[in-house]
């Protein structure tokens, strides 16, 4: 049972780190305009993916 737990806990984590880096991009492309705010927030999103997934999950998103 310990190690469903814990596979779920790690699923979900994931899921809400997404939605919030989601959110992040949602309000940032808008606050700059979609053609301004567009390219340097997707850029961000992507470069924070990436952190994560060479396992850095560390760095603050906002």
């Amino acid at each position: 049972m310990n190690r469903l737990s814990s596979s779920l806990y790690q699923l979900f984590e994931w899921i809400t780190r997404f939605a919030y880096l989601n959110v992040l991009w949602i309000l940032f492309t808008i606050a700059g305009g979609f053609i301004f705010g567009f390219f340097p927030s997707t850029i961000a999103m992507f470069t924070i993916i990436r952190d994560w997934l060479k396992g850095e999950s560390g760095s603050a998103l906002f």
